[in-house]
Order: C-alpha cells, then structure tokens, then sequence
C-alpha cells in the first residue's frame, strides 16, 4: 500500500475474512499479519468480557476500528435491517447494553447491512429501512457511536436473509429520500455511497466492478479492498452533517 493510502486508511482485519475462528484465535491472526485495528462482532465481545477483551487488545497493539451485531443474529453473526418486525424488535432487546459494550471498547462504529432484496416490495421496504436506520442511529449516537450501513449490491445467489422477491437498493442514495438527518455514515462493498453530497475532497469517478479482494476498514469505519498492486479511489460521498465518509479502494495487478 502506498504512503498516501497508509497515512489515509489504518488497515482492519474483518471477521468474516476468516470465518469460524473463534475472538482469540482471530485477534492473534490480526495482530501477527500487522493489522492495528479489527472489526469484532459484539456479541462476541460480551460473552468474553469488555475488561478482559481490552486488556488483551492492548496486550496485542490492537484497537477496535468497528463492531458488527447491533442487530445480533445468535451468538456470533449479525441481523440484517430487514429482519420481519416480530424478529426486529426482539433484535431490540440489549441494544443498550451492545453499544456500552462497543464504547466500553472504544468503538466508535457500529456496522449493519441493508438487504438488496425483500418480501416487502420496494417503496415499502425502503420506507422501512429508512425508519430503522434512524432509530438504530439515534440509539448509537447517544453512546458515542455511528452507525454505518452496507448496501449489498449483489443480487443473485443471496443467503436467505438477504434474499427476496422485490429489489430494495443497491446503493444507499437510493434509499434517502426522503433525506435521513441521523449520524449515519456508509460501509462500503463494491462502491462508495452514502445518503447526500459528494464529498469536497472527491477527486475521482466511482470505482467500477466486482472484484474480490481482502477487505479492511479504514479508521473511520469506511471499509477498504487490497490485494496488491496500484489502488484507485472511489469517491466519497457525504452523509448530510456527517464527518467521515465511505472509500472503496481495489487494488489490482501484480
């Protein structure tokens, strides 16, 4: 990675890059590949314990750049937003004591996914998101946190929870209007979204294709792809009142 994208994005380790290790396990990987941030699932976090969990963080150089799990999906993996509603506000039950766990961490990040498709049909499924996203990102501000939404552009070949008759988006510009004014920023996949204005530093057009490499998350919680060679930038495009903003770096070649 080149000086510049070094000074602009601290490299994090995501979970599912290597799924089914348990947090230990997962954390000395991190720490013994150089990453200095990872990305952990709350629920994780809390049946280890925050105190044991930040002594061993520090034990290894690492810190927490993001958590999945404000919507919990059994012990380990998190909900989608559009979960049926009976499903949603059971997800509800320890928001609360999740995002203390997550600032407890020094966590400033709490990462959903948006479903690209749904049973509902699509005005009403975006209707819904919309008001759950400003709910959960209410909730998260409050503790010190933001929330950052991944819309999922695949639309084929979807796990269940994800899958549906209708399209919902594939990019969250298409889910704003009408315009959320929650602090919300935007976890990138296959491009860079967010909900409003091109970002003032934007000096590109937007990244392009389906490439599969590693994923990492920059230190604001924006997510980054590498797998070596040149990298260009996405641009990002701002969150209304938001400070951070989404990139999406690919990098190919040899």
């Amino acid at each position: 990675m080149s000086a510049s994208l070094s000074e602009a994005f601290a490299p994090c380790l995501n979970p599912a890059t290597l799924s089914g290790l348990p947090l230990r396990e997962f954390l000395a990987v991190a720490a013994g590949a150089g990453f200095p941030t990872v990305e952990v699932s709350i629920q994780q976090a809390q049946a280890h314990g925050t105190g044991p969990l930040r002594d061993l963080l520090h034990e290894l150089g690492l810190t927490v750049a993001a958590a999945s799990g404000i919507l919990p999906a059994g012990p380990v993996l998190p909900a989608p937003l559009l979960v049926d509603p009976d499903t949603y506000r059971a997800c509800l039950n320890g928001l609360d004591g999740r995002l203390e766990a997550m600032a407890a961490l020094g966590c400033t990040v709490a990462t959903t996914v948006l479903n690209p498709r749904s049973p509902l049909d699509t005005i009403q499924a975006r209707a819904v998101a919309r008001e759950r996203i400003a709910e959960l990102a209410d909730a998260a501000a409050g503790h010190g946190i933001r929330l950052a939404v991944e819309a999922v552009s695949v639309q084929a070949d979807l796990p269940a929870d994800l899958d549906g008759p209708h399209p919902v988006a594939g990019t969250l510009p298409q889910v704003s209007s009408p315009p959320l004014s929650c602090p919300v920023s935007c976890a990138a996949r296959h491009q860079a979204d967010c909900l409003g204005q091109q970002c003032p530093d934007d000096a590109g057009g937007p990244s392009r294709g389906g490439g599969r490499g590693r994923r990492s998350r920059g230190a604001d919680g924006t997510r980054a792809r590498t797998s070596g060679g040149a990298a260009r930038k996405s641009p990002g495009l701002c969150a209304d009142r938001h400070a951070t903003w989404a990139v999406s770096v690919r990098v190919r070649g040899g």
